[in-house]
């Protein structure tokens, strides 16, 4: 099993970006030396009355977030090299763990992944049995967030001739309730002056767009995780009401509101 950092990953849904496939190799991917190893995969978060859940997904008390962190150590060098060759290795090492919001894989072709924040500390220990050609090393990343996130990416699409209903079902893998990407399509020669969804299963919680220039086959993306809308690539957050949909685990059942459209809904499982 090999540990791999990702500095980029596309849009939300996805999928890798894949750099050299070298052990320390520079680029956008970067395999861990095999000897190291991903400690024990505790959950920090802890859950009474008096805590409350944060939109990402962390708890909070008294003001405070308590964050979660991944742990990656063992020795590095083969204790047969010389120290140079090692130091090099090493600030490889520190240069590729360094880089700000990456993506943790525990295997080459993982399905699940880590989204690390940054790199909290690097503790390196020589072992002076082996000449300094051997040293323990300990990374320690503090995570954006307490999920670990399913590299598939789940998608359900409608072609709706007016009002009616959507059924997403998010697997069987998340915990946690999950922010969706909406893409709506205007149908050719047509007008879609005010498109509302309402995620039934949450409460009634929906989103309302509502844009004269939404027509003739203009595509209109709504990212609930980064808050951002487009028409077209161009920035339209300004013709949103409403809040942000999410989807819980399980079948969750979509309202929709307005004239024929398109509209296609991905989504990534994620759990603690």
């Amino acid at each position: 099993m090999a540990i791999e950092l990702y500095t980029q990953r596309g849009a939300l849904c996805g999928a890798f970006v894949s750099g050299e496939m070298l052990a320390g190799a520079e680029g956008d991917q970067f395999i861990l030396p095999a000897s190291l190893t991903l400690e024990g995969d505790d959950c920090d978060l802890r859950v009474d009355s008096d805590e409350r859940a944060l939109a990402d997904g962390s708890a909070a008390w008294g003001g405070q977030v308590k964050a979660r962190k991944a742990v990656v150590s063992g020795l590095v060098g083969d204790g047969t090299s010389t120290p140079e060759a090692t130091r090099a290795l090493l600030r490889r090492l520190r240069a590729a763990a360094a880089r700000q919001n990456q993506f943790l894989a525990t295997d080459q072709g993982a399905d699940h992944y880590l989204r690390l924040r940054l790199l909290e500390s690097c503790d390196v220990r020589w072992q002076e049995l082996w000449g300094r050609s051997l040293a323990q090393v300990r990374l320690t990343w503090l995570l954006a967030d307490p999920f670990w996130y399913s590299d598939a990416v789940g998608q359900v699409h409608a072609d709706l001739a007016g009002d009616g209903s959507i059924a997403v079902d998010t697997g069987d893998l998340a915990t946690w309730w999950m922010p969706p990407i909406l893409t709506l399509t205007a149908p050719v020669g047509e007008a879609v002056q005010s498109v509302t969804l309402v995620n039934e299963t949450d409460g009634g919680v929906g989103l309302t767009y509502s844009e004269p220039a939404f027509a003739d086959g203009a595509v209109v993306i709504i990212d609930c995780e980064r808050g951002t809308v487009t028409r077209d690539g161009v920035d339209s957050i300004r013709y949103l009401g409403g809040r942000p949909l999410r989807l819980l685990p399980g079948l969750n059942t979509l309202s929709y509101t307005g004239a024929a459209c398109a509209v296609t809904i991905q989504w990534r499982e994620r759990w603690i």
